[in-house]
């Protein structure tokens, strides 16, 4: 006998119970594999909503940031700005690309910006980004503003403050 009719032989001897667990074998190395790549998918997903989440929330504080020096500008320029602005109450929302921020002024001692010159203020500064089911990320910064020498409102070091805003 040659060895092609040996295999033949061999061939049909292998019963249809071997077939099937060699059909099962690579069923169930498939449903590994296709397990493996799924897993690598939502991975990859979440990561990059992950990195969605932390481009937003470094957006939101710039734009918190940028409120501060908006305001910090606003009173350099203005020297009626104790009387333009309302104690207490935010500015309509200032919108720039995908983000915002507003603007208030509180003065703490005694609940009057008009009244005294000499009285320090705090200055509230909110960003934020997104609306809705895209998802939100706002920042709230602040700081108190005393006049030095020379009237000019500076920073007092030590008073800024960062909140996470809901």
């Amino acid at each position: 006998m040659n060895r092609m009719m040996k295999s033949r032989i061999l061939m049909r001897r292998a019963s249809p119970r071997r077939r099937g667990m060699v059909y099962l074998a690579a069923l169930g190395a498939s449903m590994i594999v296709m397990v493996i790549g799924v897993s690598a998918v939502l991975a990859g997903q979440l990561q990059n909503r992950m990195v969605d989440i932390g481009r937003r929330a470094i957006v939101a504080q710039n734009a918190a940031e940028a409120a501060v020096e908006f305001a910090r500008l606003q009173i350099k320029i203005n020297p009626g700005w104790r009387s333009a602005i309302a104690n207490n109450t935010w500015s309509e929302n200032i919108t720039f690309k995908d983000a915002t921020f507003a603007i208030k002024l509180v003065d703490e001692t005694d609940g009057n910006l008009t009244n005294d010159a000499t009285q320090s203020v705090r200055l509230y500064g909110k960003g934020q980004i997104g609306s809705g089911n895209s998802g939100t990320a706002a920042r709230l910064l602040s700081v108190e503003l005393a006049p030095d020498a020379t009237g000019a409102m500076k920073p007092v070091p030590g008073s800024w403050r960062q909140e996470v805003l809901p």
